[in-house]
């Protein structure tokens, strides 16, 4: 990650781990990207329904969906990047609307 420069970038990790919570992951991020904005992105969920709680969040996910060299394998899953292959992930992503990936 110290060769992509996230300044000024939303970032918006979901952790859908609900049995110990996030432990640590947001400030874990936030403490690797001090120039970026982390947000808890099952609390950002939760406010934008107006009630506290997701009205629902439906995800459809393919691991390493879009990246080459990790799609269709769980030899990433939970696993951080290389500093050789983060760049090479991030360059097969588009960015989106939001500045983020």
């Amino acid at each position: 990650m110290d060769s992509y420069d996230f300044s000024d970038k939303v970032v918006i990790p979901f952790n859908t781990h609900e049995g110990s919570g996030e432990s640590g992951t947001y400030s874990a991020i936030g403490s690797y990207l001090p120039n970026a904005q982390v947000l808890d992105g099952m609390a950002k969920a939760k406010s934008l329904t107006g009630k506290g709680k997701p009205v629902c969040v439906l995800l459809q996910s393919q691991m390493g969906y879009g990246v080459d060299f990790m799609q269709d394998t769980n030899k990433y899953h939970g696993a951080v990047l290389s500093a050789d292959d983060l760049p090479k992930a991030l360059a097969q992503l588009p960015e989106t609307e939001l500045g983020d990936y």
